[in-house]
């Protein structure tokens, strides 16, 4: 029973992921096939800036949890 229920599962996540795709997306124009997306060197940079980021603050969240808090308790004292 279980098995039947997680092939169901993995089936309806599949269809609507298809299904979001071609709603949201459609087909791609013949414009956008030729249109060039390479980044510069300031775009990389913020992407690489956002991931350094997003690996610290998911690793150390306290970081971050610490900041917020004092932010909260001084709030709170007002």
């Amino acid at each position: 029973m279980l098995a039947i229920i997680a092939i169901g599962a993995i089936i309806s996540a599949s269809y609507m992921i298809l299904s979001f795709r071609r709603v949201i997306f459609g087909e791609m124009s013949e414009l956008v096939r030729q249109t060039d997306f390479s980044m510069n060197r300031i775009e990389f940079l913020a992407l690489v800036l956002f991931v350094i980021l997003i690996l610290f603050f998911g690793i150390y969240p306290s970081a971050l949890f610490d900041v917020i808090n004092q932010a909260f308790a001084q709030g709170a004292q007002i």
